[in-house]
């Protein structure tokens, strides 16, 4: 049984909740620091979609958590080339540009310099093939928006019938240099967002678009944050907690003490 006296939190999220390139040090775990004595289960993990956390019910039922927080709708939403051009790369193309994933540029670099020459060139050939290729072929994401509405509305069910608050963090830009097509499918994920935080008593929502420092905050491929990024959205999201507390219950005052030094705020 988890511990009643703690509050127990539990991350929901792919890449950017783990932490892809922030070296363990994500916004989800500054948010967990910042908790004096917070029990956390973290279920975030790369390239990991919001139909694939809903299988883990049993055991965010059985841990009972009094606090989410979700970032999700990046990695649904994110343009690849799609199917008739994946065959193709599959066929032809090296095995680090297979998959959904294979045309992507790297977050970050790493190594001697002469391995990160290399990797930089290899990134920016990837991206220059990747451009045409959905231009043409239009791409898809790997979810609907939709199908992410959907999935949303049931991870909030969840949280409500557990009376756990709900603290969603809203999606941000990218360079559609980068990532062709890509804004347009994070903007139609976060109406979804708003949609769904507008029917759920439980959950609460953090904007994070106008904070964030583009490209101060990212990573190379201007998606994924770097280390100031997650302290700013960790600061955002431990100040929301502060101010709504930890459970959906109607009329409850209780809050719960958050530690931004602790958290690495700034």
């Amino acid at each position: 049984m988890p511990d009643q006296s703690a509050h127990r939190l539990v991350i929901i999220g792919g890449s950017t909740a783990a932490g892809l390139g922030a070296r363990g040090r994500s916004f989800a775990t500054m948010v967990s620091e910042g908790i004096p004595g917070a029990v956390t289960l973290d279920l975030s993990e790369t390239g990991r979609m919001l139909d694939e956390h809903l299988a883990f019910e049993p055991e965010i039922r059985e841990f009972r958590p009094q606090l989410a927080v979700v970032c999700a709708g990046a990695s649904e939403s994110m343009v690849h080339p799609g199917p008739t051009a994946q065959r193709i790369i599959g066929r032809w193309a090296p095995a680090s540009w297979h998959g959904v994933g294979g045309l992507q540029p790297r977050a970050f670099y790493s190594g001697p310099p002469m391995r990160r020459r290399r990797q930089k060139v290899s990134s920016a050939i990837k991206v220059a093939v990747k451009r045409p290729v959905i231009r043409t072929t239009k791409g898809r994401s790997r979810m609907s928006s939709e199908d992410f509405g959907r999935n949303l509305d049931a991870l909030l069910d969840l949280f409500d019938s557990l009376d756990c608050r709900a603290v969603v963090v809203g999606l941000w830009r990218t360079d559609e240099r980068l990532f062709p097509r890509t804004n347009a499918a994070l903007g139609r994920a976060q109406l979804e967002v708003d949609r769904a935080v507008a029917g759920h008593p439980g959950a609460v929502a953090v904007p994070v678009d106008e904070t964030l420092r583009y490209w101060d905050d990212f990573l190379d491929d201007r998606i994924h944050w770097n280390d100031g990024g997650h302290r700013r959205v960790a600061d955002l999201v431990l100040t929301r907690i502060a101010a709504v507390g930890p459970t959906a219950e109607t009329g409850s005052d209780q809050k719960v003490p958050v530690d931004l030094d602790a958290a690495g705020g700034e």
